[in-house]
């Protein structure tokens, strides 16, 4: 797999990091899946030359000049979110699939659009909800699958960080940190037919203003209920990430996304408990979660080989995003908001 980066800034370093990473593991186990990074591209030369540099790749500024010149079998799109749609497409005309990071775009129409040039293309699309990855969310969703946790009941997902990012959108918080977790919630939930969404905070940020607040709930079409509640005042001294998942069969806690998964059930005082390894590489993939990209692109890359689905796709990308939509729709009209009504 020939693999070309587009965007190198702070995740699109990562995301290039995460193939050399990736060749690694996969050459123990599936080795005609190993990634060969090969390109790197962004308009700014001294971006682009240092992390083809760190990466073993070539720089380039132009898109096509390295889709004409590199043969590649995979594109990673790691350009700011309303960025997306353009190299995307592009890629996915010239033959490649492509590996978007999320949000899949800022609109519907974007994402629409690239989901109907893969088709056309006949090409994957993939999306980048890496949160998905983590031990003890993937842990949680095979509970799930296993019956285990029963029927979904409730699910509580937090965050809370400091405000880094740069704002394109008063609504950055929702469409950076929050489509994570409503992603999770409708992976554990299933389709979302009403959404809320309460925000406050508006404060100056990095080039423009955004809310640094937000709390949304959820009604699931089968049943169940969620809340998802972000911040931008928070400290990365301590955790920034928990999760309650609450079942008929009993109750899950997920702490910091990768530092402790606990299943207590509703018919045993015994807690399973699932915390990373304290000695072995294990640890430091298991441990700091930007490497759960690493994990995606484990899972993605031998799917792409085999011609099956890939793990999370752009129609996934879509739904969140629509959740995304509807949560700022349902703030700025003071009224639920089901997802369906989102053109």
């Amino acid at each position: 797999m020939r693999v070309g980066v587009v965007g190198c800034g702070f995740m699109g370093r990562q995301h290039a990091l995460a193939y050399v990473e990736v060749a690694r593991r996969l050459q123990r186990v599936r080795p005609d899946a190993v990634p060969t990074l090969v390109a790197v591209c962004d308009r700014d030369p001294a971006r682009a030359s240092a992390v083809a540099a760190e990466a073993g790749a070539v720089a380039y500024t132009d898109l096509d000049a390295m889709l004409a010149a590199e043969r590649l079998d995979l594109v990673d799109v790691v350009t700011p979110d309303f960025a997306h749609r353009a190299p995307t497409i592009t890629a996915l005309a010239a033959g490649c699939h492509v590996f978007v990071e999320k949000p899949i775009a800022q609109t519907t129409a974007d994402a629409a659009a690239m989901i109907e040039a893969a088709t056309l293309a006949g090409r994957a699309l993939a999306v980048n909800f890496n949160r998905r990855f983590a031990r003890p969310y993937a842990l949680a969703r095979e509970y799930q699958r296993q019956g285990r946790l029963g029927r979904l009941l409730y699910a509580l997902f937090r965050v809370a960080v400091p405000a880094s990012r740069a704002v394109s959108t008063p609504y950055e918080l929702v469409y950076d940190s929050l489509i994570h977790l409503l992603d999770l919630a409708r992976w554990y939930g299933g389709e979302v037919a009403q959404v809320s969404c309460a925000l406050d905070g508006l404060a100056e940020g990095l080039h423009g203003k955004a809310y640094h607040d937000a709390a949304i709930t959820l009604r699931f079409a089968e049943g169940g209920v969620a809340t998802v509640t972000g911040s931008w005042h928070g400290s990365r001294l301590h955790g920034i990430e928990y999760a309650e998942i609450q079942g008929a069969g009993g109750r899950v806690r997920i702490d910091n996304v990768v530092s402790r998964f606990t299943f207590e059930p509703n018919d045993d005082a015994l807690a399973a408990v699932w915390e990373p390894r304290p000695f072995g590489e294990a640890t430091r993939l298991l441990q700091f979660y930007p490497t759960t990209v690493e994990e995606h692109l484990a899972a993605l890359l031998p799917a792409l080989v085999d011609r099956q689905p890939v793990p999370v796709s752009g129609v996934d990308g879509l739904a969140a995003l629509r959740l995304v939509l509807a949560a700022i729709q349902s703030f700025e009209a003071g009224r639920p908001v089901a997802p369906h009504e989102i053109a």
